[in-house]
């Protein structure tokens, strides 16, 4: 059979997560700052505590689903599982505004929309990565369909940043804004599927989750303390706060970057889809 069953169903998470979060980091940018008028000091503000939440929350939670045993989030797929449905609806959150914003107004609420977008966004996003990193030893059985899923990875991270042609294409540049909300809903239902394909069908046996809820030693809180003042951590947090800088500069401010060098009577929106879709398709392959 010229498909390979698991690799085809450990990818599926790749397919997914790929389609909501490029989509994502592609145009909450342009979406804040340009439709909804945030304020400078709002949307800096916004960035920075999100920046120091991303480099937190990576380690930390990487942390609890090791160390946990006798919970359901010690096993992998059950993170991705139930993870799937509050990620898709935090993607969701950006794209319908909560109050009128025309002219600046409800200011503190567009930060708090934005601020929860980022947040929620990145908390399901790093627990559900994380949990699908780590199931790959878990269900791969020796190094050949190990290396048969990468494959697939790769193959299925490329098709789902085709997410950004798709929504810039057919919402004409964002020029009809209730195509592209229709669009994003349908992307969170596909990612969410491609989700449960993967949290329903890779069991490994590791696939074992006992009725306690809590972790095998201390407290949440005690735990957590410890991981806090762990120097790797401190290390860890430092290095992913610049990576996320870096990324969140290059990605996210792309499409205000192109029609601030490319004026729309140089470019037509078609064409311009056509290129910021391929940025981001071949900054993919470029990864494989």
């Amino acid at each position: 059979m010229w498909l390979n069953k698991k690799a085809v169903i450990y990818s599926a998470t790749r397919f997914g997560s790929r389609t909501v979060s490029t989509v994502f980091k592609f145009y909450y940018v342009k979406i804040f700052l340009d439709k909804y008028h945030m304020s400078q000091v709002w949307f800096q503000t916004s960035q920075l505590i999100f920046a120091v939440w991303n480099a937190l929350n990576d380690p930390w939670f990487g942390y609890l689903q090791d160390t946990a045993q006798d919970s359901w989030y010690a096993v992998r797929r059950k993170c991705i599982l139930y993870g799937a449905v509050p990620w898709v609806i935090s993607f969701l959150i950006p794209w319908f505004p909560w109050a009128d914003y025309t002219g600046g107004a409800h200011a503190f609420i567009c930060f708090l929309q934005g601020l929860a977008a980022l947040c929620l966004f990145d908390t399901f996003y790093t627990f559900c990565l994380l949990a699908h990193c780590a199931l790959m030893t878990e269900y791969g059985e020796g190094d050949e369909e190990r290396l048969n899923m990468v494959k697939y990875m790769g193959i299925s991270g490329i098709l789902g940043c085709s997410s950004v042609f798709v929504t810039d294409y057919f919402s004409d540049g964002l020029h009809n804004y209730g195509v592209f909300q229709f669009i994003c809903i349908v992307l969170a239902v596909i990612s969410a599927l491609a989700f449960f394909i993967t949290g329903k069908y890779a069991h490994t046996q590791y696939d074992k989750a006992a009725d306690s809820t809590g972790l095998p030693e201390g407290s949440y809180w005690s735990l957590t303390k410890d991981i806090f003042r762990n120097k790797n951590f401190l290390t860890f947090v430092s290095m992913s706060f610049m990576q996320e800088f870096h990324i969140t500069y290059v990605m996210s401010f792309a499409k205000i970057f192109t029609e601030q060098m490319i004026p729309e009577e140089e470019m037509s929106n078609s064409v311009r889809a056509v290129l910021l879709g391929a940025l981001m398709v071949l900054a993919q392959v470029s990864r494989h």
